[in-house]
């Protein structure tokens, strides 16, 4: 119950958010709407006209009310499927709660369900979209995972790698005042990429004239920034400071995807790192210990060891364990009072069953598996931790 609860806050979060934008957006559209037809009744009650013209105009307004029922049935099914997906998300997390481990057929289909759903949310956070989707197909969980919110991110990411900021642009000015709340920077980076490509063309005058449009309302916030790139203007074939060479570098434009992403995760409460990373880093950092650092201690049934995984760990935490246990090199096995640990004549220490195995196997003699040297068993000798 608390591993469930500490990691799958988003996959119920995220249908409740979608839920309120469509109420908002609702909200939003039926204020104006209202007001715009209640301005045109006032306009029809002073106005002085001949039968034909006043039907005109109340054949105006049916129009208009029409259209606004059109639109708010288009919202209200979107809240609807949102509170649906909602409901089989927390019935979903209901069964894994209430299913016990015993019964085995039930519990393991939970499990794959849920493994199934945890990778695509990954391959979707990476760029695997076509991937994530045929998994989500032929797994059957569609509604667990957030198809929807990635396709529209797709699609925006496509054209900012294709160096084009319309599309991005389009999405800040639709979610304006959720990424004024998050205090974004977003919106400030397109445009200035924008005007940094003007400068590239060397359409100065398109620039100076694209600078005075939009830099205007954020140099509160991004004054050095706008003062640099005005700067460009002068530096922009020679460019003689790192500052302004970081402009014309190509990799802005996955900075801007990478920035547009987060942005995203954001606005949909979506976490920062998928559940895999999260549970898959926890793992690993449990099990890391300063031996898997070291080429000659590694231990080939761990999986901090292995090659992939090694790499996965090096930046995390060791393991914090308040009795420390002895492993064998050479078994893996534990070393405690039943099974102790023995050393060799050269120093190395290993399990006795994994001794005892071996000289069994080599005629009373045991071979180092680090030193390769070979001693009889006669010479090991036990070991005493205090």
């Amino acid at each position: 119950m608390e591993e469930i609860a500490a990691t799958e806050h988003s996959f119920v979060k995220v249908p409740y958010e979608q839920l309120c934008k469509s109420i908002r957006c609702g909200q939003a559209l039926l204020e104006a709407e209202i007001q715009s037809i209640s301005s045109s009744l006032k306009e029809v009650s002073r106005t002085q006209g001949t039968p034909d013209e006043l039907a005109s105009r109340f054949d105006g307004l049916t129009t208009q009310l029409i259209k606004l029922r059109e639109k708010l049935q288009i919202l209200n099914d979107a809240e609807n499927a949102a509170v649906e997906v909602s409901d089989k998300r927390i019935k979903h997390l209901k069964e894994g709660i209430r299913s016990s481990p015993n019964n085995d057929a039930e519990h393991e289909e939970w499990k794959r369900q849920r493994l199934d759903r945890i990778i695509c949310d990954h391959l979707l956070r990476v760029g695997h979209y076509d991937t994530a989707e045929q998994l989500a197909k032929f797994a059957g969980i569609e509604d667990f995972t957030n198809l929807n919110i990635f396709g529209t991110s797709r699609i925006v990411e496509s054209a900012l790698k294709n160096h084009d900021c319309t599309l991005a642009l389009k999405w800040c000015e639709e979610n304006s005042a959720r990424l004024t709340k998050l205090k974004s920077t977003l919106e400030f980076k397109l445009r200035l990429q924008e005007y940094v490509e003007l400068v590239r063309q060397g359409k100065r005058g398109d620039a100076i004239a694209y600078a005075g449009k939009h830099f205007k309302k954020q140099a509160h916030r991004h004054l050095q920034d706008i003062q640099v790139a005005m700067s460009l203007l002068v530096f922009a074939r020679q460019p003689l400071h790192d500052k302004h060479k970081e402009y014309f570098d190509e990799n802005r434009w996955e900075t801007l995807v990478q920035q547009f992403r987060r942005n995203n995760f954001a606005l949909h409460s979506l976490s920062g790192q998928s559940v895999l990373e999260v549970t898959l880093q926890a793992g690993l950092s449990s099990l890391k210990n300063s031996a898997c650092l070291e080429p000659d201690e590694k231990n080939a049934d761990c999986p901090v060891c292995s090659t992939n995984m090694n790499a996965l760990a090096q930046p995390l935490p060791f393991a914090h364990h308040t009795n420390s246990r002895l492993v064998c090199h050479m078994s893996g096995a534990i070393m405690d009072e039943d099974n102790p640990p023995m050393m060799l004549p050269n120093g190395f220490v290993y399990s006795r069953d994994a001794l005892v195995d071996m000289s069994k196997a080599r005629g009373g003699v045991v071979t180092c598996p680090r030193s390769h040297k070979t001693y009889a068993f006669s010479d090991v000798v036990r070991v005493y931790i205090m």
